[in-house]
């Protein structure tokens, strides 16, 4: 009963110390992958920024390693307890064949073991593709351009993960002899189910490798006017005007009408409208607003195709109707231009006397009261 009673006592001891010590290690572990996704440190945000990886984004690599910290301090605490709690050699060298060589569960054979340096691949492995695509987006070179560059990038980052995935199934000891059993009975469910996702991830790329549209691009989709500020595998994200982040599916991009405002150059035309008095000088008109046009430094004031024109639209209502189109250098300030242009217009016709018309009507009383007190006799 001595001896029991000492054996008792010692694997409690043990098995707390163990388990304090175990718990500890774990938590240290924990602490510095947290530490790396909060990103505080000086360094910790030049690698996030280097990585394009956002404060606090949950990493499947760092989610790997968590489970492999978890499984090697625990596992090893749980076989130290065996042999703590006199486990037989013969048993103990049982465990340890099944560790390597696997045991079956439901008649699928499990290997701890590869199941271990799966993970580990897997990790290191997409590590070294996300840094790889970080080197490719990042690099400056002046042979290839921006948009290109991000391209290969995300080529470059989902092919590696597909090709990583795929091998760390292999090395994990998986049978795909099995899934594609599996995989053709369920092939016609999920292909209705999936041909949304199937169909914008084709769309992705088709769009990285044409690049009809490119991230810095202005472009309009509907009613939605913005700048392309990435494009994924399956959605392309659009800053808008009023710097909202917008997602739209690559499939509505490929199958509907866009609009690319910089698809081969950064022109653009935009158009001013006014009205003039009638009897207004119209010949002065027209030189007025040409000269607006041709004095600002973004407009295009050369002869040829995108030199500024001047029409004379209708007889209106209430005023002479002239329309200004011209063609600026950056499309990208076209609202800014149109204003200005507004400004040096209503600046000019002021000087010279050119008045813009208003809504106006002129509203004639007939002397109808004086002819009834004339038949009245008053």
């Amino acid at each position: 009963y001595q001896q029991l009673v000492a054996f008792i006592l010692q694997g409690i001891a043990l098995t707390l110390i163990l388990g304090f010590i175990a718990l500890t290690l774990y938590k240290i572990f924990n602490a510095g992958l947290n530490s790396f996704s909060a990103g505080h440190a000086e360094w910790q945000k030049k690698l996030h920024q280097y990585l394009h990886v956002k404060s606090r984004q949950t990493l499947p690599e760092l989610f790997c390693l968590r489970i492999l910290i978890f499984i090697i301090i625990w596992g090893g605490v749980l076989l130290l307890l065996l042999n703590v709690w006199g486990i037989s050699n013969t048993q103990f060298h049982e465990l340890m064949f099944g560790m390597t060589n696997g045991f079956k569960v439901a008649g699928i054979n499990i290997i701890p073991s590869r199941i271990i340096f799966g993970l580990i691949f897997f990790a290191i492995a997409i590590f070294l593709v996300r840094w790889l695509s970080a080197i490719i987006e990042n690099h400056s070179g002046e042979h290839i351009n921006r948009g290109s560059q991000q391209a290969l990038a995300a080529v470059t980052g989902y092919l590696g993960f597909a090709i990583i995935l795929l091998f760390a199934l292999l090395i994990a000891g998986v049978n795909f002899a099995g899934l594609a059993i599996i995989a053709g009975a369920l092939s016609v469910g999920i292909g209705f189910g999936l041909q949304n996702i199937v169909n914008n991830f084709v769309s992705g790329i088709i769009l990285l490798v044409e690049r009809p549209i490119k991230p810095g691009d202005r472009i309009q989709v509907g009613d939605t006017e913005g700048f392309v500020k990435k494009i994924r595998i399956r959605y392309t994200q659009i800053q808008t005007l009023q710097y909202s982040d917008l997602i739209v599916p690559n499939a509505e991009i490929v199958s509907g009408q866009v609009i690319n405002y910089m698809f081969k150059d950064f022109y653009g035309r935009i158009g001013v409208s006014v009205g003039v008095a009638y009897g207004s000088d119209t010949a002065l008109v027209k030189d007025t607003l040409l000269e607006a046009a041709n004095n600002h430094p973004e407009i295009v004031s050369e002869e040829g195709p995108y030199q500024p024109w001047v029409f004379f639209s209708e007889f209106g209502d209430n005023s002479l109707k002239f329309d200004l189109y011209c063609v600026i250098r950056n499309v990208n300030l076209k609202y800014f231009v149109a204003s200005e242009l507004r400004f040096a217009i209503d600046k000019l016709f002021r000087e010279r006397n050119i008045t813009i018309a208003f809504p106006q009507q002129d509203i004639h009383i007939k002397d109808w009261v004086n002819k009834l007190r004339i038949e009245d006799g008053e």
